[in-house]
Parts: C-alpha cells; structure tokens; sequence
C-alpha cells in the first residue's frame, strides 16, 4: 500500500506529465499594421500622402482624404492578392502606390485602371476589382488639392454635336444668341441653363479617361476647343477638358439628363414646324 501511494505522488507531482497535459500559453497575435504613408508615382505626378491619426496631410497642407478612402482597403494585411495576373497585363502600370506603415516595411501596389488589376509586386498575385472602380482612383495631386469649382470659357459660337452629327449650331450676334440649324425652334429658358451650367460649376469627382470607353457621349464645341461628355452614371456627366489629362465630372451638369436633343426644343415646337412649313395648306398650319 505504501509502495502504490509513492508511485501516485511521483507520477502526479511529475512536470512531464503537466506538460502534456497542460496547453501553453499563445503568444497573442501581432497588432495590425496600420499603414501611414502612401507614395505615389505615376507619368502625371509623384507625391506623399501622410496620414496621422485622422488628419491626412501632402507636404504641409491637409486634405480631404474621401477619394482615397475606398482605396485605403486595398493595402490591408486582410485583403488577399490570390489571382494569378492576366498575360496582357503589361509591365508598366498606371500609377505605383507604396505605402509604409507600423513595421517600416514597403508594401507596393502596381494599379493597372485599364485592364481593372491591383497587383502585389512581393507575390507577384492581383486583386481584380472593376474597371469603373479604379477610374476613380487619384492619379494626381489635384484630386486631393485640386480646385473644386471651374467654369468652362464660352465663345460667341457654340454647337452641339452627338454621334459625329451636328445637332445645333449656336451663335451670338450682337449681344444675342441665335440658332443656325433650319427648321429648329429652341427652348431658350434651357439654353441659359446650359450656359450657366458652366460656369463655376463644382468638380465633384476626377476620372482616369478609361471611365469614357463605352459610355454614352455628345460634343461642346466652342471657339478652338472641344469639351467630350460621357454619361458615368444617372444623369451624371464627366467631361474631358482640353490639355486635362483625366476627366472631372459635375453634378451641375445633371439638367443633360440621358441627353435626349429634344430637351434643347420649344414645348411648341412640332406647332411651330408645321405654322412655319409654306407647303402644307394654311387650314393644316393652323389647325
């Protein structure tokens, strides 16, 4: 009996046996890296995005971080780079963004807009996201302290053009606009509209130009310049500005709608073509 209660002692008293049956403790798990700056480099711009606590910074001055905020996702530890990247990919992409955070370690992006890829240079693995969704991306400095109201500068002619056909042909003479195009009766109320539209009108978004590739589009032409309006979303215009090398849209530009011509005609007019058209009988132009 004494012998059998020594043997119990030794074996319950004995740091193997605990050992097995005792788990470890875990370590506990790394904090998230929580990336700080981002550095762009692209063929329109280079420049630094800092970010400190909420305030997000380019040089000394402090921006509104809102059109990067739906990009900050992609540089997360979370976020997986698993799909192998297309053969046509290309080797040079639209912008390079790398970002530094906690741990001091690069973590670079290569952004592809056309072709819709983020790709992780460590893994050489993409991340597809919609190409729409990576036109919104800031190629430049400007979509973060760019200017947020512009006008466009109006000559004393202005036409209309859609589908490579000119629509309307405007001009001012004497102080007066007039309509060129025959057999044609304006709404002019919408016509100052339009014009107003242009001026000082806020920048609400800026757009790679692959945004334009399949869109809905029409013409303002004016002077030398020519202004081409894609239709991105409902009733949502961005236009491509001379010597601008993306695209920025405003909400001004809502009164286009779907761009349907009749919006630029008189309420009256199928009465006007028919009261003004001298072969049909007078009873019928008067009816």
């Amino acid at each position: 009996m004494l012998r059998l209660t020594l043997v119990l002692f030794l074996i319950l008293n004995s740091p193997s046996l605990w050992a097995l049956t005792e788990p470890e403790e875990e370590s506990p798990p790394a904090p998230p890296v929580e990336i700080n700056k981002w550095q762009f480099k692209s063929d329109l711009d280079n420049f630094t995005l800092e970010k400190t606590e909420n305030r997000y910074t380019i040089g000394q001055r402090e921006v509104n971080p809102v059109v990067f905020s739906d990009f900050e996702q992609i540089f997360s530890a979370n976020t997986e780079y698993d799909v192998g990247c297309p053969h046509d990919l290309g080797k040079k992409p639209t912008v390079t963004i790398t970002a530094y955070g906690s741990d001091n370690q690069p973590y670079v992006r290569e952004f592809f807009v056309e072709k819709g890829y983020v790709r992780d240079r460590q893994n050489n693995k993409c991340l597809f996201i919609m190409k729409e969704g990576l036109t919104r991306l800031p190629l430049h400095r400007s979509c973060f302290i760019g200017q947020t109201n512009a006008s466009l500068p109006i000559k004393n002619k202005l036409q209309v053009y859609y589908n490579g056909k000119l629509l309307y042909d405007f001009e001012k003479v004497n102080n007066n606009w007039q309509q060129n195009v025959k057999n044609l009766f304006i709404n002019w109320e919408y016509f100052q509209r339009v014009l107003e539209a242009f001026k000082d009108f806020p920048i609400d978004q800026r757009y790679h130009p692959a945004i334009a590739n399949e869109k809905k589009t029409f013409e303002i032409r004016t002077g030398r310049e020519v202004y081409s309006f894609y239709l991105t979303g409902r009733n949502f215009w961005a236009a491509k500005i001379p010597k601008v090398n993306w695209l920025v849209a405003s909400s001004a530009w809502a009164l286009f709608e779907d761009f349907n011509p009749s919006l630029w005609l008189s309420r009256y007019h199928d009465q006007l073509l028919n009261l003004t058209n001298k072969d049909l009988p007078y009873a019928q132009r008067t009816s």
